[in-house]
């Protein structure tokens, strides 16, 4: 059975550094105003930067997404929460990267849904996001954590599930 639970506004928890920025990490969606690029779409960039990726379902590229950013943030990606249950059945991460002075650089969030995976942000003070947040996802693209992230849709009594087993993505 699928029971939601209510989660809070925190700051973001989870911080690590890549390609001269400062990243931070928490559960939840895009900023207001943010917008998603078209071309490449997010999915179709990921494909393009890292080919092997082609392969997979979209549900797998979800779970790689997962377990990438689980081994990122040194296996704490669970501590963000990893059962999710909302009317809108998906599940986010919200990501900002900042400069050594703690200046907000651009903020923007992943989001994974059934049937599409997207990534929406403001770009403000660089001129794509998008792209920086894939070279982070595909640099030593078979580095993943094991873990296991549960979405639960209430209406229909089921769960999807995301990660990494430590031998494959989870698939369903």
């Amino acid at each position: 059975m699928c029971s939601a639970s209510m989660t809070t506004e925190l700051p973001m928890a989870l911080k690590f550094k890549f390609g001269g920025y400062q990243w931070s990490l928490r559960e939840g969606f895009p900023p207001m105003g943010s917008h998603e690029r078209t071309d490449p779409k997010f999915v179709d960039a990921l494909k393009l930067a890292h080919p092997p990726l082609g392969k997979l379902t979209l549900h797998e590229i979800a779970s790689w997404i997962v377990a990438r950013l689980n081994y990122i943030t040194s296996g704490s990606l669970e501590v963000e929460d990893n059962f999710f249950a909302n009317d809108t059945n998906e599940f986010g991460y919200k990501i900002k990267i900042s400069d050594n002075a703690d200046t907000t650089l651009a903020h923007g969030a992943v989001v994974i849904h059934a049937d599409r995976v997207y990534f929406a942000a403001l770009d403000i003070k660089i001129p794509d996001f998008q792209l920086a947040f894939v070279s982070l996802l595909v640099d030593s693209p078979n580095d993943l954590a094991k873990g296991e992230i549960v979405v639960c849709l209430p209406e229909l009594k089921k769960k999807r599930r995301y990660g990494w087993d430590g031998y494959s993505l989870t698939n369903w």
